[in-house]
C-alpha cells in the first residue's frame, strides 16, 4: 500500500498543472498571432488546452483548502497584476491591520474614559443615584429570593424522591430524575442568583417552562415507578395521618399542581392556562397509572374513597333535598378512587392556587368619603354664585 503524497509533492503537482495550462495559453497566443483562417494546429492546441484544464480540475483537491472555495482579497489580485512583491504586500497588510486595531482600541478607550467621567459627574451632581442603584439591586435580589427559597425546597423534595428510585429504577428513569433536579437547580437557584435582572425579565416564561417540564417527564406516569417510590398500603402509628397525607399527595402528584403553583407563582392568566394544561395532561396520561398503583388501589384507600363519596352524597342531599345523587355516585371501588382523584386535581390542584393568586379587592369608599367631595363642590358653587 503506497503512502499518500507529502504536502510538498501535492503542491508541486498543482504548480506543474498550472504551468502546463499557462504554457498552452502562450502557445495559443503565438498561433493566433499568425492565424490565416484555417489552421489544423489551432484545433489540436485547443484540444490540448482543454485536456490540461481537465488535469488541473482533477488536481484541485491538492490545492489550499482541499478543493473548497477560497476567498481572495481584491487587493491581492491587483498586487499580482501589478507585479508587486508578495512579501511587501503582506507587510503592508499587517501594517494596515495594526493601524485599524489601534484606531479601534483608541475609540474604546475614549468611550470608557467618557463613561467614567460622566459617571463621576453624575455622582457628584446627584448623590442619591448611588443609593438608588443599590436599592434597585437589592430589590432584584429580594424579588428573586422567594423563588430561590422554594427552589431549595423543591430540590430537596425532588432529590429525596430521586434517591428512593436509584436502587430499583432503570437507567432511563434515573436519568429523568437527574434531569429534573438539574432543571430545578439551574432555573430556580443558579439563574436568579447569578443574573437576577435577566431572570426577572424572563421569570414568567422560565418558571412556566420549568413547571411544565417537571410534570411532562415520562417516568411521572409510570405505574412501576410509583410503586417503587411509595408504600403499598397506608401506615399506622402516631404520625400516620401526616405520613399518609404526604404519601397520598405524592401518589396523586398533587405536588405538581398545588405546591409548584403556590411556590413558583405566576401572573393570574398564565397561571390559569398553565394549570389547566397540566390538569389536562394528568387526566389524559396519569389517571390509570396513578389509580392502579399499589397505594391508591389498596383496600384502605378504597375505603377512604367510599367514605368520601358518602359524605359528599350527604352534603349534596342537604344542599338539594329533591335531587337524586345515586346516579352520580360511582359504585365500583376503582371508579370511586378515579372520581376522587379527578376532584382533588380540580379543587386542590387548580382552584385553590388560582383563588390564592386573585388580586385583593379595593376597599369600597364609605358614604362619608363619597359625600365629602360633593359637599366641597356644592360649597364652591354657592360661593361662586
Amino acid at each position: 500500500m503506497s503512502a499518500p503524497p507529502s504536502e510538498a509533492a501535492r503542491r508541486k503537482n498543482v504548480q506543474d498543472a498550472i504551468d502546463r495550462v499557462l504554457f498552452k495559453i502562450n502557445e495559443l497566443e503565438a498561433i493566433l498571432g499568425n492565424f490565416t483562417g484555417q489552421n489544423d494546429l489551432l484545433h489540436a492546441k485547443l484540444n490540448e488546452y482543454v485536456a490540461e484544464l481537465g488535469k488541473l480540475e482533477a488536481a484541485k483537491d491538492d490545492m489550499i483548502g482541499g478543493g473548497q472555495p477560497v476567498e481572495l482579497a481584491v487587493e491581492l489580485l491587483r498586487a499580482v497584476d501589478e507585479g508587486t512583491n508578495p512579501d511587501s504586500f503582506t507587510v503592508q497588510l499587517f501594517r494596515d491591520s495594526l493601524a485599524q486595531n489601534q484606531a479601534s482600541k483608541g475609540k474604546v478607550e475614549a468611550f470608557r474614559t467618557l463613561r467614567e467621567q460622566l459617571t463621576q459627574q453624575l455622582a457628584a451632581a446627584f448623590p442619591a443615584t448611588r443609593a438608588a442603584r443599590a436599592l434597585a439591586a437589592a430589590c432584584l435580589t429580594a424579588t428573586s429570593l422567594p423563588d430561590c427559597r422554594f427552589g431549595l425546597l423543591a430540590a430537596a423534595m425532588w432529590g429525596t424522591w430521586a434517591w428512593k428510585l436509584v436502587p430499583h429504577a432503570t437507567l432511563l428513569d434515573n436519568a429523568q430524575s437527574v434531569a429534573g433536579l438539574v432543571a430545578i437547580v439551574a432555573v430556580s437557584l443558579l439563574w436568579p442568583t447569578v443574573h437576577p435582572a435577566s431572570f426577572q425579565r424572563r421569570r414568567t416564561l422560565a418558571l412556566a417552562s420549568l413547571r411544565l417540564f417537571l410534570l411532562c417527564l415520562p417516568f411521572n406516569f409510570s405505574q412501576r415507578v410509583l410503586d417503587l417510590a411509595l408504600p403499598q398500603q397506608l401506615e399506622s402509628g402516631r404520625l400516620a395521618p401526616l405520613v399518609n397525607l404526604s404519601h397520598l399527595i405524592s401518589a396523586s402528584h398533587l405536588d405538581f399542581l398545588l405546591f409548584t403553583g403556590l411556590g413558583w407563582r405566576l401572573p393570574l392568566r398564565p397561571h390559569m392556562a398553565l394549570q389547566g394544561l397540566k390538569l389536562a395532561i394528568l387526566a389524559r396520561f396519569g389517571v390509570h397509572a396513578h389509580c392502579r398503583g399499589m397505594l391508591l388501589s389498596s383496600p384502605e384507600v378504597q375505603q377512604l374513597a367510599a367514605r368520601a363519596h358518602g359524605v359528599m352524597s350527604i352534603a349534596a342531599g342537604a344542599l338539594a333535598p329533591g335531587a337524586t345523587t345515586a346516579l352520580l355516585e360511582p359504585r365500583e371501588p376503582y371508579m370511586q378512587v378515579v372520581a376522587l382523584l379527578l376532584l382533588a386535581w380540580v379543587l386542590l390542584g387548580w382552584l385553590v392556587p388560582t383563588l390564592l393568586l386573585l388580586p385583593p379587592a379595593a376597599p369600597a369608599a364609605s358614604a362619608w368619603e363619597q359625600a365629602v367631595p360633593q359637599y366641597h363642590t356644592a360649597r364652591q358653587a354657592l360661593a361662586g354664585g
